[in-house]
C-alpha cells in the first residue's frame, strides 16, 4: 500500500481546536470555519487527517449541526443537561438512554461516555491526566517514546539541519529563557519549559522543571509563586542579563570612567615664578593630615611671626 511507503509522507495528521465554540460563533469567520470543518471531516479520513474539536460550551449554536452529523466519534464528560449531552454525542442520544448527565462531576472525574469508538452503541471510557506540573513531568517521556517509535519505523524527525563536522555553539540557557518568555511580565514555569523544548528540542528535550530551576539558579534567579503557580519574572531575567553583560571581560564596571591617564611629568618652574607679583599677597596653608585646621582660618607654625611667645 502507498501508505506504507515512508517517503510519501502519508502519516496521520491531527488538527486539534480547543474551545471551538469561539471559532464557530465568530461573527466574521464563523460561517467559513463551519464550511471548512465539514469539508475536512468528510474528506480528511481518506488522507489520514484527523480533526479534534473540544468545547466546554456544547450548545446548539456553539457546535453546528452539520458538524455533529458528520463526526464519527463523540466524547462527553459530565454535563448538566440533555442539550449539552446531544451536542457532544449527537442528536437523539439522550432519548436513547446514552447519557453523560448521569456522570458525577467529581467522583467520575476522568470518566466519559463515548460513541463511535467500537461496534457498541456507547462505551464508558476512563482517561488519565498526564501530569506536567512543578517537579513532575510525565509529558516529556511520552514525546520521547513517540519520537523513538517514529525512528524505528524509518520516519525519524529531523531536529536540526546543522552541517556535518560542525559543532553547534553551546546553548545560552538564560538568553533562550528570556526569548521564550517573549516580554511577558510573568510566565508559568511549565510554559517556559514547553516553549524551550519546542524552540530547541536537541538541547532541551528531556529537561524537567528541576533542570529549568537549576539553569535559572546559575544566574541567581529563583522562580516565585504568583496566583498559586510558580512563574519566571521578566524583571529578574532582564536584571540577570544586564548583570552578566556588566561582567563581560574588557567591560568597565557600572559607573567607571575607565583607567586614569598617567600623571604628566613635572615641569621645572620658570625663573619669574619666584618673583613677587605687585599687590598684596595672601599666603594660606591648606588643611592636611599634617596640618589640621578649620576651614577659612590661617594657620602658622610656632614662632613663625614677630612678636610671638618667644619674642622678647
Amino acid at each position: 500500500m502507498s501508505g506504507d511507503r515512508a517517503g510519501l509522507g502519508l502519516h496521520p495528521l491531527v488538527l486539534a481546536i480547543d474551545e471551538c465554540h469561539e471559532l464557530f460563533q465568530h461573527k466574521k469567520h464563523g460561517r467559513q470555519a463551519e464550511e471548512l470543518a465539514v469539508r475536512l471531516i468528510k474528506r480528511g479520513r481518506k488522507y489520514g487527517i484527523i480533526l479534534l474539536l473540544a468545547t466546554q460550551s456544547p450548545t446548539k449554536d456553539s457546535i453546528p449541526k452539520e458538524i455533529t452529523r458528520n463526526v464519527s466519534c463523540g466524547v462527553a464528560f459530565a454535563v448538566a443537561d440533555h442539550i449539552a449531552n446531544d451536542g457532544l454525542l449527537g442528536a437523539g442520544r439522550y432519548r436513547a438512554g446514552i447519557r453523560a448527565t448521569e456522570l458525577r462531576m467529581k467522583t467520575d472525574r476522568g470518566t466519559c461516555v463515548a460513541v463511535g469508538i467500537t461496534d457498541e452503541p456507547w462505551e464508558l471510557v476512563r482517561t488519565f491526566y498526564v501530569t506536567f506540573e512543578d517537579g513532575t513531568d510525565l509529558v516529556t517521556p511520552v514525546i520521547a517514546r513517540a519520537m523513538a517509535i517514529l525512528a524505528e519505523h524509518g520516519r525519524p524527525v529531523a531536529l536540526t539541519t546543522a552541517q556535518e563536522n560542525k559543532q553547534p555553539a553551546p546553548a545560552d540557557h538564560l538568553a533562550d529563557i528570556a526569548d521564550v518568555c517573549a516580554g511577558e511580565k510573568r510566565v508559568r514555569t511549565q510554559v517556559v519549559l514547553a516553549r524551550l523544548i519546542a524552540r530547541n528540542a536537541g538541547e532541551y528535550d528531556g529537561w524537567t522543571l528541576r533542570d529549568l530551576t537549576a539553569a535559572l539558579a546559575a544566574d541567581g534567579i529563583v522562580p516565585v509563586k504568583s496566583d498559586g503557580v510558580m512563574v519566571v519574572r521578566a524583571d529578574d531575567l532582564a536584571a540577570a542579563l544586564a548583570d552578566r553583560k556588566d561582567r563581560e571581560p574588557g567591560r568597565d564596571p557600572a559607573g567607571s570612567q575607565g583607567d586614569l591617564p598617567d600623571s604628566p611629568r613635572p615641569r621645572t618652574p620658570s625663573a619669574d615664578q619666584r618673583k613677587h607679583r605687585p599687590g598684596r599677597q595672601h599666603h594660606s596653608q591648606r588643611n592636611t593630615l599634617e596640618n589640621p585646621g578649620k576651614h577659612g582660618q590661617e594657620t602658622t607654625q610656632p614662632d613663625s611671626l614677630p612678636g610671638g611667645a618667644n619674642d622678647s
